[in-house]
């Protein structure tokens, strides 16, 4: 934080805190003289993480490059110049932001910087990222919740969960707090006090009052459709955590066929109470006639997920307040 204390003009402290870190380094090198070798210069990041400098815990720029088979001189010069590039940006949004007035965000945008551009950004840095919540970011009033939603997600939940499992998304859920801190220091655009939209930001534009179809249900009469499409990011983000939880439930589901057959000789005697006990005789007909389980099938395979991920496509696009009915419907 010495750094960001001299670009906002207090000189004094920074040296001061320039000053302490050095001799406490030197005080540790004089007591552990072996290991502050080997994290200083025989291996970077070598020593304290509690395993390999490649691994997911060390969500910095160096255990990224590691991570991606870089090694040896070639990976320590390119670590150098994106930790200059990070440094260089990130501490100078800080300062604008401490200029600003909002002295807790420039303090967390540093922090994320720290987290980037450390050797190896342990636990108890990536508590920075969480701090950056604090920036207010977006126009719009139903914007607001994007930034702190996915930071939230991404410093609390696995990489399977953020995103799907394949070689294409999973670097990115390995890596999701090292890319929410470099986001905060180099990318969002928090905004600053000055901003009309600090305290009055964009409302959403809402439909009129609809009177209530049930009198005796109060609620539905204060009910304001908004007109406008949320956000895609955050719509995409709480879509994948949604599925990852319908299919954990789906996959804790006990594997027995009997269990299963108890269950479906119940649903069946319900239904021959109710006198609807026609699925028995139309699935007999369907997997007699060739052409249509062929054609069943192919729809459960396809089109059955096909057609209302295009239809939510649509709507989202050219018909966005209906979109949010369909979408809490399908859901």
């Amino acid at each position: 934080f010495a750094p960001l204390l001299w670009l906002v003009g207090r000189r004094r402290a920074a040296v001061t805190t320039g000053a302490a870190f050095a001799v406490c380094t030197l005080l540790a090198w004089a007591a552990m003289p072996d290991d502050s070798w080997s994290y200083w210069v025989h291996h970077i990041a070598g020593a304290g993480l509690g395993e390999a400098a490649d691994g997911l815990a060390n969500q910095s720029l160096h255990g990224l490059l590691l991570r991606f088979g870089l090694r040896g001189p070639g990976e320590l010069a390119l670590y150098g110049v994106l930790a200059v590039a990070v440094v260089a940006l990130g501490l100078r949004r800080a300062a604008h932001y401490a200029k600003d007035g909002q002295t807790l965000l420039a303090t967390a945008v540093t922090g994320c910087v720290a987290v980037a551009v450390s050797p190896t950004a342990w636990q108890h840095q990536q508590l920075w990222i969480l701090l950056a919540l604090i920036g207010r970011v977006g126009k719009r009033r139903a914007d607001r919740l994007v930034w702190p939603v996915l930071v939230v997600l991404s410093m609390t939940l696995s990489s399977t969960v953020l995103v799907p499992d394949n070689p294409f998304l999973g670097p990115i859920g390995d890596n999701a707090p090292l890319l929410a801190a470099l986001a905060a220091a180099c990318a969002v655009p928090f905004l600053t006090r000055s901003s009309p939209l600090w305290e009055r930001p964009m409302p959403t534009p809402v439909a009129e009052r609809l009177p209530g179809r049930f009198a005796w249900i109060p609620l539905l009469r204060f009910w304001r459709r908004p007109l406008t499409r949320p956000n895609l990011l955050l719509e995409l983000m709480l879509i994948r955590v949604g599925y990852f939880v319908y299919s954990y439930i789906r996959g804790s589901a006990p594997d027995e066929r009997t269990t299963a057959e108890h269950h479906g000789r119940q649903i069946v005697s319900a239904e021959r109470f109710l006198h609807i006990d026609f699925e028995h005789w139309f699935n007999h007909l369907v997997a007699k006639t060739h052409w249509l389980e062929s054609s069943m099938n192919y729809y459960y395979g396809t089109f059955h997920f096909l057609l209302p991920l295009s239809v939510l496509g649509y709507l989202y696009l050219r018909r966005p307040a209906t979109y949010r009915w369909a979408r809490t419907a399908l859901s």
